[in-house]
């Protein structure tokens, strides 16, 4: 009876240590990958791409882009939107904001929305490869 206990601990054990022991290695076939999606030159540059409202009230948006939130005032672009969509080239690995101006019957109304645009890189077999995601801003009127 002892000698039963005894095996099944160890068994318990050889299981235990087998199953939390066990690194997950993903093996890269280096003489078939295929690079088409690799983008092996860093990016330094990224899109904004924002998106406003054009309507008869608001055929011109005045818009201020700026580096990280719009309440540090730290302005990186001025321009006035014509179209509804607008797509900015800006420096990677920063969040930046957008402050909108919009006019109504009875008021104005700013809408603010943010989005960073980042880079990271991956190892792959011999290479370096680079992923861009450009930064999506919503700044269009929810109620016109």
């Amino acid at each position: 009876m002892n000698s039963n206990k005894y095996f099944i601990i160890t068994v318990l054990l050889f299981l235990f240590v087998i199953t939390f022991s066990c690194k997950k290695y993903h093996v890269e076939d280096c003489e078939n990958y295929d690079y088409y999606n690799c983008n092996t030159v860093e990016p330094f540059e990224g899109i904004l791409e924002i998106e406003l409202t054009i309507n008869n009230l608001n055929p011109r948006v005045p818009l201020v882009v700026f580096n990280g939130n719009f309440e540090d005032h730290d302005t990186a672009f001025v321009d006035t939107a014509t179209t509804k969509f607008l797509e900015i080239h800006m420096p990677t690995n920063q969040y930046y904001s957008v402050l909108a101006k919009y006019k109504t019957s009875e008021k104005t109304i700013f809408a603010v929305d943010g989005d960073d645009i980042t880079k990271k890189s991956e190892n792959v077999c011999d290479s370096v490869c680079w992923i861009l995601e450009n930064g999506k801003i919503d700044v269009k009127l929810k109620y016109d």
